[in-house]
């Protein structure tokens, strides 16, 4: 099986206008909640969360939430396809105009598969010491190398443990195509395939 790192496309132009949330989470008794996987992991199914805007503009068919996770138009056709087998699908609405709602792209879980031998990884200058939010192996994943025997066969999406930097998301070949087969500009993402050991 083939897994792909998944990444918002930044190089797209269509990014330019489009609303930007914010990076935090507000629940429906005002509770603020940071994006981060264990504040995730904990929202119980019943609460209603919304998202505030950092810039304004229209609404996107894929947006992002700070640099860790991807948002759906929740009305793109058969969007909940892509939920289950490591992907939860966590529904946030604009605090302004409820009607706009996007789903996050949760995957729940991490996997130990890194190859940190054969991986691409830009590192911090020497002697510098990383921030708390920071990862400590570098700045950047340039091309990650996973173990595909460490990966449980089930999963179609899931973490790199020991990598806290952006958009830590891998997909299968399986969940890369049933999100090519939904009808919006694909052209929002991008898939990095992993060199596999």
């Amino acid at each position: 099986m083939k897994y792909f790192k998944l990444n918002p496309n930044v190089n797209s132009k269509k990014w330019r206008g489009c609303i930007i949330p914010r990076d935090e989470l507000i629940d429906d008794g005002g509770n603020v909640i940071p994006v981060d996987f264990l504040s995730l992991i904990k929202i119980p199914t019943n609460k209603k969360l919304f998202f505030k805007k950092l810039r304004d503009g229209y609404f996107s068919p894929i947006s992002t939430i700070g640099a860790k996770y991807l948002l759906f138009d929740s009305k793109i056709n058969r969007i909940n396809n892509i939920s289950g087998n490591g992907v939860k699908l966590i529904p946030i609405s604009n605090s302004e105009k409820p009607e706009k709602a996007y789903l996050i792209m949760y995957p729940f879980e991490c996997v130990d598969c890194v190859n940190w031998d054969l991986s691409e990884i830009d590192l911090w200058p020497s002697g510098y010491v990383p921030k708390e939010w920071e990862s400590k192996r570098g700045r950047f994943f340039l091309k990650p190398a996973i173990h595909e025997n460490k990966i449980p066969k089930h999963l179609d999406a899931f973490c790199l443990n020991e990598w806290d930097g952006a958009f830590n998301i891998i997909i299968s070949e399986r969940l890369k195509n049933k999100i090519l087969s939904l009808d919006f500009d694909h052209s929002f993402l991008e898939f990095y395939e992993l060199v596999q050991t």
